[in-house]
């Protein structure tokens, strides 16, 4: 008896517990739909990129879409990334003023895929040479280097963007006196570096208005190749040997600059950047580091 009892105020708990379960998901949806609505409501009508004014009531909008009915009765699908702003109570959300001007702000204030290329010339090289125990220093001289990149700004973070990008240098290296006793020497000879730099990079930016700073890292791997040739002169004899090595090393930088809207897809970069790498060959290290700064342009998709 007390056993049906018990087995029956179970079932009214579980029937209970069900029901308040119901119930709060009942009043989260309706909250999450009326304050949808109400969010919408608000808004009058769209401005895309390319400046076009769609006016009329948001039925749906999220990360990827945005489905608007015109005042004719028309469904109206854009994507997310195509917007530039709301409209607000007849005037753009964000906006200063009630009249749209497609100067205010461009597509580089959005979120979206772009490709950028750019070139760049080093200043400030250093390279350090270490063949155990001992290390010098090498004379690199400065040069131009030359990247292409491709982004996404994501919708929802649109003060950050991530790049993988790739970027090529081809350093000389000017004679270096390795060690030297009266007429007897080792110098490196006739070398350079080449640079296959394949990063990945985090940005984070200001998106309002024309002018965006910027700062950021990355960090990757640098494929290096050297070429060089060794002369020795000891007791009067000389000797000369050509060698050549390449590694596949990690890489960082760091990045900075400052992004300029020049049309709606269109956006010059002015940046700086730090580069560091040590590649590691069969019996020695060189360890690569430069400043650089670079100019290129980004086209938004």
């Amino acid at each position: 008896m007390k056993k049906a009892r018990w087995q029956k105020a179970l079932v009214l708990r579980s029937d209970s517990f069900f029901i308040s379960i119901l119930v709060i998901i009942f009043i989260i949806t309706s909250a999450s739909f009326a304050f949808s609505q109400t969010s919408y409501q608000s808004i009058k009508g769209i401005v895309l990129n390319d400046g076009t004014v769609i006016r009329g009531q948001i039925i749906q909008m999220n990360a990827e879409i945005v489905k608007i009915q015109t005042q004719d009765g028309s469904i109206v699908v854009k994507r997310f990334a195509d917007v530039q702003t709301f409209i607000k109570d007849d005037s753009a959300v964000g906006s200063n003023s009630s009249s749209y001007s497609g100067s205010q702000s461009t597509a580089a204030a959005l979120s979206g895929m772009y490709v950028g290329l750019w070139g760049g010339y080093t200043f400030s090289p250093d390279a350090t040479y270490e063949r155990s125990p001992f290390s010098f220093g090498l004379d690199v001289q400065t040069t131009w280097a030359l990247g292409f990149k491709i982004g996404y700004a994501p919708p929802q973070a649109k003060y950050f963007a991530f790049e993988f990008e790739y970027s090529y240098s081809n350093p000389d290296i000017n004679r270096t006196v390795f060690a030297q006793a009266g007429t007897d020497f080792v110098s490196l000879d006739n070398a350079n570096a080449k640079l296959n730099n394949f990063m990945f990079n985090v940005i984070a930016k200001y998106p309002e208005g024309n002018v965006h700073p910027y700062i950021g890292g990355g960090l990757g791997l640098s494929y290096v190749e050297v070429d060089g040739t060794f002369t020795a002169r000891i007791g009067g004899v000389s000797a000369t040997a050509h060698d050549s090595d390449h590694d596949t090393a990690f890489a960082w930088q760091i990045l900075a600059g400052v992004d300029i809207d020049l049309a709606n897809n269109l956006v010059l970069d002015l940046g700086y950047r730090y580069f560091y790498t040590k590649p590691e060959f069969s019996v020695t290290k060189v360890e690569y580091k430069t400043s650089m700064a670079t100019v290129g342009l980004k086209f938004l998709f």
